[in-house]
């Protein structure tokens, strides 16, 4: 949104933004302003693209997570009903022996053998990728909150030596106008005890002492904003934000950066290397469900908060002046510094010229000076030299002997008084110029632009960046991983499905059994009865069954007894038996 009136930008070296960006944007209607208005408008549409893909993982997390919890919710079922009881340590639904015959045939085919090795190259560059956004993330955020911080200290600095300067001008004034009226009314027995030429020095002296006074209780809206205004703002922010980010920078930022990344790279490993092995598929789908949060973190704050925040500092780049001009002609409405505020900011800012004087270093003083107190200033300064001058004189003739006897106490003092008060306001006055100058104040303002263009934008687009192509690396290879098992599991069940169920089946339940055995090993269906007994007894995992008795074996009947008729085909006679055994 723009702003009011467009301010031409600083625009530091280290900076990519140009003035024609600038131009290019106020025709646009871009602007900066914080408000909810601009993060709604500006700042969040650049962030969505990010959160879809947060939400996509998000989405891949949830579903992985709850097929893993309902895989031990029906285990748990089986186990409780007797249904899927196996014995101890043959429990293949958590752990199954992928012979790796079954291994190799995985890599027989060339659409096989592509997926394994894009699945293995991801792997590989999703860990190289996390240890290189790791140390991006630690370097690009070593001082940024430091660094803010200085410059806050910094401008504090300056506005509290300024609102020193002006309270020692003040107090300077005020002792000289104190010792200027002790004069004047001690003027003429002063001027005849010191001589002739003491009469100009102690009625210039006398004329400055009002005129100082006048001047520095001029300046009360000045320091009043100073105190009220600026260093309050200031203060409020380092006490409720300093301490917070700073814990983040010395201390937290390592143990974020740590955990998110660390895990990216365990995780980038363990779960491919679980979907090739196959020996632990839940463990292997919680691993999976893992890598997808990590995906979830990295879109959502690399691509998309990181991606708002480097928007939203590009747009402070170049309207930040717009944006500070119309925002204090807003608040300062009404108030009694609103004026001075104002043109100190103009001045700075380089919208308005220096103030017309005959002393060019007292310009930027009179910048920000109340118009009123202006010419009383240019006065007082202009006049300094000549009463410095005229004091060191008088302080001079009243320390010649038999002078202090002459002028009494109360003038002596005051000659004094006006000697010190005159140096604390040259003093203060020397203070203000320095702090009032172009120079002084273009390092701060230059600091602050070059911390916005440059430190802050090019912190937030180099972790966008990093965090980005590491988020994309780990979302395919969380997809991939998750193909993977959705295929596995489709195959186990797909031979339970094929699997006969029933009283002789010696693998009840679903995962019993090693799934080469499953595919080695007949069929119980397929056997003879006996022959099917005997294999289901000599089973290494079912040794301890129960077995039943073996089949009765039919007796041979005394030779001449009569044989019952029996079933054609069937065993007949004690002749046929007796000569069998013959």
């Amino acid at each position: 949104m723009a702003t009011a009136q467009p301010v031409p930008p600083y625009l530091p070296a280290c900076s990519s933004a140009s003035q024609q960006d600038f131009q290019s944007g106020w025709k646009a209607g871009d602007g900066f302003e914080l408000t909810a208005a601009y993060v709604k408008e500006d700042a969040l549409p650049s962030a969505i693209p990010g959160f879809v893909l947060g939400g996509i993982a998000l989405l891949g997390f949830c579903l992985t997570f709850a097929a893993v919890l309902l895989s031990l919710c029906c285990c748990c079922c089986k186990r409780r009903t007797g249904g899927g009881s196996v014995k101890k340590g043959h429990d293949t639904a958590q752990q199954q022996q992928v012979p790796p015959s079954r291994r190799r045939q995985r890599l027989a085919s060339r659409h096989g053998r592509a997926f394994w090795a894009l699945l293995a190259l991801l792997a590989l560059a999703t860990v190289g990728v996390g240890i290189w956004g790791l140390v991006e993330t630690l370097s690009k955020t070593d001082s940024i909150a430091s660094d803010f911080w200085e410059l806050v200290a910094d401008t504090r600095t300056q506005v509290d030596g300024t609102a020193q300067a002006i309270q020692d001008l003040q107090s300077g004034a005020a002792s000289l106008a104190r010792a200027a009226q002790q004069l004047a009314s001690n003027e003429q027995a002063a001027a005849a005890a010191l001589g002739g030429s003491s009469e100009q020095a102690i009625a210039t002296l006398v004329a400055a002492g009002g005129a100082a006074d006048s001047a520095a209780s001029q300046l009360d809206p000045v320091l009043n904003f100073l105190n009220n205004s600026v260093d309050q703002a200031l203060g409020d922010l380092q006490s409720r934000f300093e301490g917070t980010t700073m814990a983040v920078q010395d201390t937290w930022r390592y143990v974020a950066a740590a955990v998110l990344y660390g895990l990216l790279i365990v995780l980038s490993l363990s779960a491919p290397l679980g979907c090739w092995f196959g020996t632990w598929p839940r463990l292997t789908a919680l691993l999976v469900a893992l890598l997808w949060l990590c995906v979830t973190l990295l879109m959502a704050v690399g691509t998309g908060a990181l991606r708002a925040v480097g928007n939203a500092s590009g747009d402070a780049c170049l309207f930040a002046e717009s944006y500070v001009l119309e925002t204090a002609t807003a608040k300062l409405a009404g108030s009694e510094w609103q004026d001075t505020a104002l043109r100190m900011l103009r001045f700075y800012l380089g919208l308005d010229p220096a103030p017309q004087t005959n002393n060019p270093e007292l310009a930027p003083l009179l910048a920000w000076l109340p118009s009123d107190a202006a010419a009383t200033v240019q006065t007082v300064y202009g006049g300094l030299p000549a009463l410095e001058s005229q004091v060191t004189q008088l302080y001079e003739l009243s320390q010649q002997a038999g002078a202090q006897a002459k002028l009494g106490s109360a003038v002596t003092g005051a000659i004094q008084q006006s000697s010190s008060a005159v140096t604390l306001v040259t003093t203060a006055l020397d203070d203000l110029l320095r702090l009032a100058s172009t120079n002084n104040s273009d390092r701060i303002y230059h600091g602050a632009k070059e911390y916005i263009c440059c430190e802050l934008q090019g912190s937030a687009h180099a972790l966008w960046v990093s965090w980005t192509v590491a988020g994309c690396l780990g979302l395919v290879l969380a997809l991939l991983c998750s193909a993977r098992l959705v295929r596995a599991a489709m195959t186990a069940y797909k031979s339970v499905r094929e699997q006969p169920s029933g009283p002789e089946d010696p693998y009840p339940a679903w995962g019993s059994q090693r799934n080469d055995e499953l595919v080695s090993r007949p069929r119980m269906a397929e056997l003879p009865p006996y022959e099917a007994h005997q294999q289901f007894a000599s089973a290494g995992a079912y040794a301890a069954e129960p077995t039943a008795p073996p089949l009765p074996v039919r007796q041979a009947e005394p030779a001449g007894l009569p044989v019952e008729p029996t079933p054609e085909g069937a065993v007949t006679g004690g002749k046929k038996l007796h000569g069998a055994q013959q």
